[in-house]
């Protein structure tokens, strides 16, 4: 926006206001008044939204301070009555938590050898997986190879088998050409013959 101000400013007073500069200056401060009008509108937006989470802050206090003063009065007479109830516990909350933290500390062990035996079977389990992953893929390429020599095996016979038998069929037609030929010539100079 300020580059476009400080190009319209220097229009201006290159060279007085010709006709191409002063519609070029037009424009240009048509663009500084459009970019002015985005940016109130943004800043109106801005504080639009800013008096909107504004009054919903000052909601959720006051619904605070109306949920918290009951509580507030309630609880001090429930410290009142219970400080006799507490100096009558202290003694028996020593017993449980010093049993707490035995027990804490027998759990953290037991979650301890939890821990590992989980991460000893899954450390198994991968190595099981990838062994098994190269299993099924020696197989596959096993039975991709017995596939193709099955394949060149049977193939390659039935091939040549059907060239020989081409080779049969052609050296019979050949023959049984001949025989015809020579058949017909035959016939023919026995109908002589007979004429």
């Amino acid at each position: 926006m300020t580059t476009l101000l400080a190009l319209s400013l220097y229009l201006q007073y290159d060279s007085g206001v010709s006709g191409n500069n002063s519609m070029l200056l037009m424009i240009l401060v048509a663009l500084v008044a459009a970019a002015l009008l985005v940016q109130a509108g943004v800043m109106i937006g801005m504080a639009v939204g800013a008096a909107k989470a504004q009054k919903k802050i000052f909601a959720i206090v006051e619904d605070l301070e109306r949920a918290i003063k009951p509580v507030l009065a309630s609880s001090h007479q429930l410290i009142s009555s219970s400080q006799e109830f507490l100096d009558d516990v202290k003694p028996k909350v020593k017993v449980i938590s010093s049993n707490l933290v035995e027990t804490s500390n027998i759990v953290r062990e037991r979650a301890a050898s939890i821990g590992q035996a989980v991460n000893e079977i899954t450390e198994r389990s991968l190595e099981q997986a990838v062994r098994v992953d190269g299993m099924v893929t020696g197989s596959l390429n096993s039975v991709e190879r017995v596939a193709a020599s099955l394949e060149r095996g049977i193939m390659m016979p039935v091939k040549q088998i059907q060239g020989v038998l081409n080779g049969l069929r052609v050296g019979f037609d050949v023959l049984m050409r001949k025989e015809r030929s020579t058949h017909s010539a035959a016939d023919s100079r026995h109908e002589d013959m007979f004429i």
